[in-house]
């Protein structure tokens, strides 16, 4: 129950890209009790860091890495009494059509729908929703729409997060803040141990626009390691990983392959389900953006199954979030041993 409500808390909070200042105050608040420094950076992105007991000059870092930004669209201009909107990251716009959105306006956001012709009104040949006919109707018009909504706000889904079934949770922007949840709750199960170096939660902001959230933290953190926790997509035709299968262990040419192996390791003794996630080079994660820094930065991918990836319905088992928290957890003092 703790995990489900830390994360409706996360999935509550809105964090379009470029706008992700709420849910980033939020994970500052939720690890306070188990970080030493917390700070938003100047793009921001929110650093939690558990200080190690090696002198600072000579500590290293892992990196604990999960993006907060979800699928989002965003004013473009006026038309009528509409709100004509372009998508930002990764969204599906079949979708779409009959969707209930929250605008994010000011200090009290509107809610908004975006409408599909009613099929006895459609004309022979013409179609109910076309992604080049992308509006939002909030129930204002001419100068009053104009007045609440200035071009360029954000618009989220309204999705509030809620139990499904045995043991999972539906909702929006879960392929993010499942990897938050999984960083937080790994955090607190490390509360109390003695590492030698310092443990650093980001929470990483414009991952689906361009991932300089990571880019920058990576730079400004130079991490020894980085585990990198994000939603993957599930899927139940045998050729992906399932919602039952675990944490997907990013395997391909974007992880280091000794740092996988400790991953790989660590699941096994703590019994931890999990397989191997295969990944190509043209696919764009954090992970892939961190590696490449500085001379190398060792990463490695903790995948968590997610159904109807950037959808408003995603699907994720709460299990996995823990056992992803678990994972980096058991990963931190595996390096610690061999320190």
């Amino acid at each position: 129950m703790e995990l489900f409500n830390t994360l409706q808390q996360l999935t509550a909070a809105p964090g379009p890209a470029g706008f992700e200042g709420s849910v980033a105050a939020l994970i500052a608040e939720l690890a306070a009790p188990y970080a030493d420094n917390i700070y938003i950076d100047k793009l921001g992105t929110v650093r939690c860091i558990r200080s190690g007991r090696q002198p600072e000059t000579t500590r290293q870092t892992l990196l604990l890495d999960a993006h907060i930004d979800e699928p989002s669209l965003i004013v473009t201009h006026h038309e009528d009494d509409f709100l004509r909107v372009g998508t930002v990251g990764k969204i599906d716009v079949s979708q779409l059509p009959g969707q209930q959105v929250t605008v994010l306006a000011g200090e009290t956001p509107l809610t908004g729908f975006i409408p599909l012709l009613p099929p006895h009104l459609l004309q022979p040949g013409e179609k109910a929703f076309s992604p080049d006919n992308l509006v939002v109707d909030v129930g204002l018009s001419g100068e009053a729409l104009k007045q609440a909504v200035p071009l360029g706000t954000p618009v989220v889904y309204d999705a509030p997060l809620a139990p499904f079934g045995d043991g999972m949770a539906t909702g929006k922007a879960l392929h993010s803040r499942a990897g938050v949840a999984a960083a937080l709750y790994a955090l607190k199960l490390l509360s109390g141990k003695q590492l030698p170096f310092d443990v650093a939660v980001a929470g990483s902001v414009r991952r689906g626009v361009d991932a300089v959230g990571a880019v920058v933290t990576a730079r400004a953190l130079r991490p020894t390691w980085a585990l990198v926790a994000e939603g993957v997509p599930a899927t139940d035709n045998g050729r992906g990983i399932r919602l039952s299968d675990g944490i997907g262990i990013g395997t391909g040419p974007n992880f280091d392959p000794t740092l996988r192996e400790i991953v790989e390791h660590v699941a096994a003794q703590q019994s931890i389900a999990s397989r191997p996630y295969v990944t190509v080079s043209r696919e764009k994660n954090n992970a892939k953006e961190i590696q490449a820094l500085h001379t190398g930065i060792p990463t490695a991918l903790l995948g968590i199954p997610v159904q109807g990836l950037y959808s408003p319905v995603e699907v994720v088992r709460l299990s996995a979030i823990a056992l992803a928290g678990r994972l980096m957890a058991g990963v931190a003092e595996a390096l610690a041993a061999d320190f």
